[in-house]
């Protein structure tokens, strides 16, 4: 009997990736780039990321995301209103990262207004 019970009981699930793994690399792949950098981990970006965290855990959903960040020139102040992303609005909401990987920001030019 021990043993079905032991069957029904999931494991904890430790997410893949961890906050410190997403700030190096946004520090690595973006700040270089434009983005603004991360100078203080506050309790409420720590929240947000967290909440991402468990929405995409794996280090290869944030990687994809940071390399397709890496390759919008806009995200980087390359656009007409010379605006540059951050870690900030990334963690808004649910949408941001989806919008980066969908390509929606690929085609802002410095033109456009």
């Amino acid at each position: 009997m021990a043993l079905a019970k032991e069957e029904k009981t999931a494991p904890v699930v430790r997410p893949e990736v961890t906050t410190t793994e997403i700030i190096e690399a946004w520090r690595r792949i973006c700040v270089p780039r434009g983005a603004v950098d991360v100078r203080e981990l506050t309790a409420t970006r720590l929240a947000k990321l967290r909440i991402r965290i468990r929405e995409h855990p794996t280090f290869e959903w944030w990687n994809e995301l940071f390399s397709r960040m890496a390759h919008t020139p806009f995200l980087f102040g390359q656009g007409a209103r010379g605006w540059r992303v951050s870690l900030d609005w990334l963690l808004a909401n649910d949408t941001n990262a989806t919008k980066i990987l969908e390509g929606r920001y690929e085609n802002e030019t410095t033109t456009r207004r």
